[in-house]
């Protein structure tokens, strides 16, 4: 078990990538939620409809997964340090040249939107740094830290995603430059975090931590094969020892490859997020106030969830109950995908404020689905191709918004005028999604109780 000083810094560690993700967040959120104020409304920017806004965000995901394609080139072969420090840069050059393009007037607006989308082939967005993190959380932590950790991120980006969304307007009415250099200055401190801290001083992907058990059982094996021969009974532990670690190397290729198809069905049934308050508006007749601060509310509710309601349910059932933190993360993870998908099917047959209310509330409930189950994963990975397995996770999610977009927008825009029942399809979809998703995850089961 590890001492106290241990303990103290393997804490420390996780905090300071928490703040690293936080910082790279916060840049890109500012960078996004400015673009529409700035190019301004013509032509028109409503969610869910095939305009200008909605060709700049697939054009985005688009760019990101080259970028992610690269980041995970570069983790294999440099280490997820360096992938850390080409991340912040993709982001700062995408606020460094908006900003230049602002500088130009109305017409170096009309290149606000291709800098946005295209300039992440180079490192990726805010999106690719929520995987790499988790990265290197898995590598400079274990145990129920490690999954608190993985929880807190999902906090800290819902705050700073909001903090963005509320403040953006007000920063470029005061200055329009005012969110990029923002986003400027938060992507140099990154990568002085970066660049300085002990914390980003990980080994690549391909070589193996000799702290994971994994690595050390072919070792074992070599020793007690060396003495087998002279004890049968040692000779026949020696066997079942190579069986269990083959076992257990199959078992979690298989949980992997079931984690990958819900993470792509999740993504699908995600892409309609952006649309819920136009969708609440016309649906249920809200205001654009009301269905804004509705929306705030999920995100305070969703980031006490992930913070500290989360951390502490592991914390605490780990130490008083024979679950391990792999078994609590699994548990969370089923019971999360039912409330999110009961939550998708009650928002798309709510009429009235009430049934909306008991809708998103539900959903709220499961929004841990995700990173309970990459918190999953983070133990079960084998050390030889976890950073590569987070950052094709990321590909993944990044494809099945793609999928989502070209799916769900138009059933979105035929039903948005829907009074009856049938006005719930986008989230009569997403619950079936989700529910697809859900019969996977049930079926899946911890490789350490």
């Amino acid at each position: 078990m590890p001492n106290s000083s241990e303990h103290r810094s393997s804490v420390g560690d996780c905090l300071s990538a928490v703040i690293f993700l936080s910082l790279l967040t916060l840049a890109d959120s500012l960078i996004v939620n400015a673009l529409p104020i700035t190019i301004g409304p013509e032509p028109p920017q409503t969610p869910g409809f095939w305009n200008q806004g909605t060709s700049a965000l697939i054009v985005s995901i688009l760019s990101e997964m080259i970028g992610q394609s690269i980041l995970l080139a570069v983790t294999y072969r440099y280490g997820s340090h360096y992938a850390l420090k080409l991340n912040s840069l993709s982001i700062f050059i995408i606020a460094a040249l908006s900003l230049a393009a602002l500088s130009g007037g109305p017409e170096g607006c009309l290149w606000l939107p291709a800098i946005t989308g295209l300039f992440r082939v180079f490192g990726g967005g805010s999106h690719a740094t929520l995987f790499l993190t988790i990265i290197l959380i898995r590598q400079i932590s274990r145990g129920s830290i490690r999954a608190a950790a993985i929880y807190a991120t999902g906090s800290f980006v819902v705050i700073q995603q909001s903090m963005a969304s509320a403040f953006t307007p007000y920063l470029v009415g005061q200055n329009p430059a005012l969110p990029y250099l923002i986003s400027m200055a938060c992507c140099i401190v990154a990568g002085v975090i970066a660049i300085t801290s002990d914390v980003t001083q990980c080994p690549a992907c391909g070589r193996l931590s000799t702290s994971d058990s994994t690595t050390r059982q072919p070792l074992l094996l070599h020793v007690v094969k060396s003495q087998a021969k002279h004890c049968p009974r040692l000779q026949e532990l020696c066997q079942a020892h190579a069986k269990a670690i083959a076992t257990s190397r199959c078992m979690a290729r298989k949980v992997l490859k079931y984690l990958a198809l819900v993470s792509f069905l999740a993504a699908i049934a995600k892409a309609t997020r952006p649309l819920f308050t136009t969708y609440i508006q016309h649906r249920v007749g809200v205001t654009p106030e009301f269905a804004t601060k509705l929306w705030y509310w999920r995100a305070a509710v969703s980031s006490g969830i992930f913070m500290p309601i989360l951390p502490l349910t592991v914390v605490i059932f780990a130490k008083y109950t024979s679950l391990s933190p792999n078994a609590i993360n699994l548990w969370i993870a089923k019971f999360s995908i039912i409330f999110i998908a009961k939550g998708a099917l009650l928002i798309g047959l709510s009429l009235t404020h009430p049934q909306l209310f008991l809708g998103l509330l539900v959903n709220t409930l499961g929004v841990a689905t995700d990173l309970a189950l990459l918190a999953f994963a983070a133990d079960v990975v084998p050390t030889d191709i976890a950073s590569c397995f987070f950052l094709a996770m990321a590909q993944i999610e990044s494809a099945g918004t793609l999928v989502g977009i070209w799916a769900l927008y138009p059933l979105y825009q035929l039903s948005l005028d829907d009074k009856t029942l049938l006005g719930g399809a986008p989230y009569y979809v997403c619950a079936g999604l989700f529910a697809i998703g859900g019969i996977t995850v049930w079926q899946m089961k911890p490789l350490f109780t």
